[in-house]
């Protein structure tokens, strides 16, 4: 189908007074919940009161209905058109139609799309993003306004997260694979007011919400592991918690006091949940070899664990993989042990090593990099630093390292920049 996205508008606003008198409308602003007491649209057959019904080209992003106008972007495949349409709120017919200036397009998951991000309005501009291009504005009338390029980013399933309004500034976070960060722009020019980077943040696609708190504003995000807090006026990281998952699709509410922040990762669901004993009375009761490890094969049968054993241990650095031509051997570049290890998948072990020549005695520099990538020295001993801090940095930010047996004590984390100027720490702060 051409066609695959309607608006439908039923008998439910209230006076046009009241609608014409609306804030500034974003994503989620109200967080989903109607301040008056009218209640939802429940029949949609034929015999509805419908006023009016629009087909629009596909798109992902929730309409934002601002004064007397709607506003949603879509996306046209085959023209390959990214555009930002405005509808008349009374009588649905197009105001008008607005195409990005791009011919370059983000990947996105087969049933995502590059037109996700919802449009802003405050009463006086429009503001829409997109992932293939950037950040938007235009008058009520269309007329572009300011642009600012941004993107596109690394990371397979594209861009989502929605810009929010803030006093005079569009609020927009981009957490991906590398290069997160969350971003001020003024309304009026575009221009940035500050920027700050999400070093410890990868790919997630929820939308920054406001808390207004002790009479302040707090811009709040929830990314990977973790739900932090920014002042709107500087991006100051004001505070944090981390633990929840680590990728997040849905935005978070408030109500009464609570914020509720609803987080999915594999394994997760009912019925899927495991369990196992503390790492300590584990060892004490799983490792027959004394290693100080649990193997796969040290694990009882039925344990539940064992369905979670897909990982190959390589140790060292993997940094390139080939696949044999009988789909079973695979052949692995090892950065730290300068060799190529092969790999039976059937028995997931290492069947050989190739050396590519003799390692060279390791610098302290090197030491603290082999730590950084090792998952035996992290709390849960399952993910290595690298896990979450793939691009080496941390901006040494203040965090609870956890596993140097104080918790919940704060510290400085270096950074792997410069390696050879951070001896004799390591990584984590030791």
């Amino acid at each position: 189908m051409k066609f695959l996205k309607t608006i439908l508008l039923l008998t439910w606003f209230a006076s046009n007074e009241a609608i014409l008198a609306q804030d500034a409308v974003y994503f989620r602003h109200d967080f989903g919940v109607s301040k008056d007491d009218k209640a939802l649209p429940s029949n949609f057959e034929d015999n509805a009161k419908l006023l009016w019904r629009t087909s629009l080209p596909p798109g992902h992003s929730t309409p934002c209905a601002c004064g007397d106008a709607i506003y949603l972007t879509t996306f046209q495949a085959e023209e390959k058109e990214l555009a930002t349409v405005a509808l008349d709120r009374e009588t649905g017919k197009l105001r008008w139609r607005q195409v990005a200036p791009t011919k370059n397009f983000e990947p996105v998951h087969a049933t995502g799309s590059t037109a996700t991000s919802s449009p802003a309005c405050n009463g006086k501009q429009v503001f829409v993003f997109f992932g293939s291009y950037g950040m938007l504005s235009y008058d009520l009338d269309g007329k572009l306004l300011w642009e600012r390029k941004l993107g596109p980013f690394q990371d397979e399933f594209g861009a989502a997260s929605s810009p929010i309004l803030v006093d005079d500034k569009v609020i927009l976070n981009e957490d991906h694979d590398i290069d997160s960060f969350l971003i001020a722009l003024d309304q009026k020019s575009g221009e940035v007011v500050w920027k700050v980077a999400r070093s410890e943040a990868t790919r997630s696609y929820s939308t920054p919400f406001v808390l207004e708190r002790d009479g302040k504003k707090q811009i709040l995000v929830a990314g990977s592991l973790q739900l932090a807090a920014y002042d709107p006026a500087t991006g100051e990281k004001l505070w944090w918690y981390s633990g929840i998952s680590r990728i997040v699709d849905s935005t978070p509410v408030i109500h009464k006091g609570m914020i509720y922040v609803a987080t999915w990762t594999p394994g997760g669901d009912p019925g899927e949940r495991i369990t196992m004993e503390p790492f300590g009375e584990a060892i004490s009761k799983f490792d027959k070899n004394a290693d100080k490890m649990i193997s796969q094969e040290e694990l009882p049968k039925d344990s539940p664990v064992l369905d979670r054993f897909f990982r190959i241990d390589l140790g060292g650095r993997p940094q390139g993989i080939k696949i044999g031509k009988d789909d079973q051997t695979v052949y692995v570049a090892n950065y730290f042990k300068n060799s190529v290890q092969v790999v039976d998948l059937k028995s997931r072990e290492v069947k050989r090593e190739l050396l590519l020549g003799s390692a060279a005695e390791p610098s302290l520099a090197r030491q603290g990099e082999t730590i950084f990538f090792d998952a035996r020295r992290s709390l849960d001993q399952w993910y290595s630093c690298a896990t979450c801090h793939f691009e080496g940095g941390t901006n040494s930010i203040q965090m609870d390292t956890l596993n140097d047996g104080t918790p919940f004590t704060s510290k400085t984390v270096l950074p792997l920049f410069q390696l050879a100027e951070t001896g004799p720490w390591t990584w984590h702060g030791w």
